[in-house]
């Protein structure tokens, strides 16, 4: 039951590295400043986390990490319902965390690796969910400061597709929650719960469509 996120077209902040030199160590060194991102999404000082983020996009990253946390919440909210009563299977079929494996800085666990710096730019390799290949973030420098450039890709759709991702996955926890789906029907038929939750996903899914659809460069 994919999501098909085509997030790395709408939060385009992994390029390919540019060549370059490496970076001086620091505490403003680009590395420092992803690790500062990373602590303060931990944290969710989202303002806070705005002062690392290039000007033009620092307040749409900030609204897109809450909704995207309470995504994450819902899905975390949904799974351990799941898993009081059913230990193996389902919960692994449901699980949608897997969305953030192309979300670079903003993914669930990042290893931060190399930098490279070339005048004003600057690149950040790092594995995101422990997987390879390695992902690139970029950082600019603006008024003396690196910060991250999420590059192109807001959008208003993908601010309300995690608001109804949410909604759909907080909507099937607390059916769990409350016995209206029962530990009898996840054992004797998951399939009526995949369904309910495909359902459920589908109004937040459309509106991920609408915004990649909008981050796709036009055809001549």
């Amino acid at each position: 039951m994919p999501l098909l996120l085509a997030l790395a077209t709408l939060l385009a902040g992994c390029r390919p590295p540019q060549p370059g030199s490496a970076a001086a160590s620091g505490a403003a060194s680009p590395r420092a400043v992803l690790a500062r991102i990373i602590e303060l999404r931990a944290a969710q000082r989202y303002s806070e986390i705005q002062e690392h983020i290039v000007p033009e996009q620092a307040a749409y990253v900030a609204d897109f990490l809450v909704r995207l946390d309470s995504f994450l919440l819902a899905n975390q909210r949904l799974l351990s319902a799941i898993r009081r009563d059913v230990a193996i299977g389902i919960p692994d079929r449901v699980d949608q965390g897997y969305i953030t494996d192309g979300l670079g800085v903003f993914g669930l666990r990042v290893e931060l690796l190399d930098e490279y710096t070339e005048g004003e730019q600057a690149t950040v390799s790092m594995l995101v969910n422990g997987q390879v290949p390695p992902q690139i973030a970029t950082m600019r420098r603006v008024a003396g400061r690196w910060r991250l450039d999420p590059g192109p890709g807001a959008s208003p759709h993908l601010l309300r597709a995690f608001e109804a991702l949410a909604r759909g996955l907080n909507d099937v926890a607390a059916d769990v929650e409350q016995g209206r789906i029962s530990t009898a029907d996840l054992v004797r038929n998951p399939e009526v719960l995949l369904r309910k939750l495909d359902h459920a996903l589908q109004p937040g899914i459309a509106l991920l469509a609408k915004a990649r659809a909008a981050a796709l460069p036009e055809q001549p």
